[in-house]
């Protein structure tokens, strides 16, 4: 006999469990609930056919998980104790009150960190939001639920962070944003990205965002950077946390911090064991080339000579990918060095903590006014760089460069240093270009700044003469209308050959007519133009007919892959009407700058005249 079903014995009934469910099972209130959701990593989950859908609905396994925690007993006792103190305060007993207050259980969330990361690669992928909440709450320093002792934590845990990134030299990428300053870092062949919040950010307005619920990460998130900087300090063979002396500018923390690091620690030992750090992150790297294809790692074969690897390289097309692999980290070895030898010199007026930190990756020394021992004053001789960000300079010392903070930035992200002159004092700033869009996003629009780095960079390699930004304009225009001319003469034939002649015929008698001088070679081209361009769009409406989908195809498909085609459709075209709009957006910008251009010309002139 088939055993009877039940109800409430199978399917959503057991698998998932009301809110309020979980409440009565794990005897605590909304907010403790709450706390030890956030902690936990439990999520609301909603069920494929929900019939109360303002209920909020949990995987009953996760309440199973929730309630073998060993803090629940913490947060009962400490309820029970809170409950014993207010009515000792009603009853007026202030001694028993702060017996009771000492008496107070405290709650670890060590062994949760444990049980969320079992590998160190798990815990170093999850460290961005973590990075970014920390930066977020380091800005404020009176803010509800916030309390001091906790500021002073977050802020000590991100400047040790920061002197192991300028150990290191983790720093890859950076970019100034209107919402803040984006960094990625590569610790142990693993990137890691975060953004930290620009100076003198506003307090949120009470209501606005539920600090309880922030300040419950805050928690989870410095618990979890002070477990991740234990490990990576000791792999560097460094004490943790390291001996900080009290320094009353916060911006002269993380000098002090490397100065305390090599102080405290022996030289020789440490250079071992920078060593073995290194060797870990190329194991890590390694790992990775070699999960591309195992046809890559035949390059390593150490029975085969260079040449016969090199004659595979060529032969082979799969191994492109592995020998870029190889060059990106070429040029990440060679960008560690990018600052060294160069000195540079902060103004008062220059935020200086973004800029210590990339300048110090990149091996260059730094300074600044107000810092105590400070290593060198602002007029000292070798001083090859002053960071301005103000038009006048009361005193300007000869022998070094004043530039503006962008020229960091665009350098570190280009991996040379670029000319000094377009980041001056008085000069408009050149596009500051995102170093996060590459591949297939930057295909369709490739800003003109984006061609001038790459070509100055290619010389800078390959010892090519360069020319200027605008001689680069002009010699890609007279190149495209040689091109055109060329390509319409060779696909055109002697067909169109017989209208050219005629179309030139008549534009000759036209200009007899009007007794105007006329040029053959010069119609030719205007000619030749108009065709190629007449050409050009006739294969765009082609290409767009072929990218459309036919009725019949969108009729013979399934509902689901119709809505995918035409997604991919809408996509592909608001992709390109973007392009578009960006390449008609710089053709109006150049036309403008070129009437400007003419116009002072034209006042030049006249007041020499």
């Amino acid at each position: 006999m088939v055993k009877k079903i039940k109800k409430g014995e199978h399917g959503q009934a057991v698998t998932y469990i009301s809110r309020l469910a979980c409440l009565k099972r794990l005897q605590l209130n909304m907010f403790q609930f709450r706390n030890l959701c956030i902690l936990k990593g439990v999520y609301p989950r909603e069920p494929k056919h929900k019939a109360n859908k303002a209920r909020i609905y949990y995987f009953a396994k996760d309440i199973q998980y929730l309630a073998r925690d060993p803090n629940i007993d913490i947060i009962r006792a400490r309820t029970t104790l809170n409950k014993r103190i207010k009515n000792a305060k009603g009853r007026g007993e202030d001694d028993k009150v702060v017996a009771l207050y000492s008496k107070m259980p405290h709650y670890k969330i060590d062994h949760i960190i444990k049980e969320r990361y079992p590998t160190f690669n798990d815990a170093l992928r999850d460290i961005d939001d973590a990075l970014t909440l920390m930066y977020l709450f380091s800005c404020y320093r009176s803010v509800r639920h916030y309390t001091p002792a906790k500021a002073e934590s977050v802020t000590r845990k991100l400047r040790e962070f920061e002197a192991y990134i300028v150990k290191t030299q983790a720093i890859r990428k950076s970019f100034v944003s209107i919402k803040g300053i984006y960094y990625e870092a590569e610790i142990l062949g693993q990137r890691v990205l975060w953004m930290t919040p620009h100076q003198f950010l506003p307090i949120p307005e009470k209501g606005d965002v539920d600090m309880l619920i922030m300040t419950t990460f805050l928690e989870f998130y410095d618990c979890l950077l002070g477990f991740v900087l234990y490990k990576l300090y000791n792999l560097l063979g460094l004490h943790y946390p390291p001996i900080l002396k009290e320094t009353r500018h916060e911006s002269g923390v993380l000098e002090n911090l490397l100065t305390q690091i090599e102080v405290n620690n022996d030289p020789n030992a440490m250079q071992v064991d920078l060593t073995k750090h290194n060797a870990a992150e190329k194991k890590e790297v390694e790992r990775r080339i070699g999960s591309l294809d195992t046809n890559k790692l035949l390059l390593l074969d150490q029975n085969q000579n260079k040449e016969d690897a090199a004659q595979q390289a060529e032969s082979n097309p799969i191994d492109e990918e592995f020998q870029q692999e190889q060059q990106k980290l070429d040029v990440q070895e060679k960008s560690k060095t990018l600052f060294k030898g160069l000195k540079f010199y902060i103004s008062r007026e220059v935020p200086k903590t973004s800029l210590e930190l990339i300048i110090r990756s990149f091996g260059g020394d730094v300074a600044w006014e107000g810092v105590e021992n400070n290593k060198y004053p602002e007029s000292d001789d070798d001083i090859t760089h002053q960071i301005v960000d103000r038009d006048g300079q009361k005193h300007q010392f000869f022998g070094r460069a004043y530039i503006q903070p962008q020229w960091i930035y665009d350098c570190a992200n280009e991996k040379v240093l670029l000319p000094v002159a377009e980041y001056g004092p008085t000069v408009n700033l050149p596009p500051h270009l995102s170093p996060f869009i590459e591949g297939e996003n930057n295909d369709r629009y490739i800003p003109q700044r984006r061609i001038y780095l790459d070509r100055l960079k290619d010389s800078l390699e390959n010892g090519t003469p360069f020319f200027g930004e605008e001689e680069l304009e002009e010699g890609e225009k007279e190149n495209e209308d040689e091109e055109d001319l060329e390509d319409e003469e060779s696909e055109n034939g002697a067909a169109n050959q017989e209208d050219l002649l005629e179309n030139l015929h008549a534009q000759e008698l036209k200009a007899e007519l009007a007794g105007k001088s006329y040029n053959k070679e010069d119609a030719k081209k205007t000619i030749m133009k108009a065709n190629a361009l007449k050409r050009k769009a006739a294969e765009k409406e082609a290409e767009e007919e072929k990218k459309t989908l036919t009725a019949d195809q969108i009729s013979m498909s399934t509902s689901k892959a119709k809505r995918k085609l035409l997604g991919i459709q809408r996509w592909e075209k608001r992709e390109e009407q973007k392009g578009e709009s960006l390449k008609a957006k710089r053709r109006k910008l150049e036309e403008e700058d070129a009437s400007q251009d003419k116009k002072s010309q034209k006042k030049k002139k006249v007041t020499q005249v």
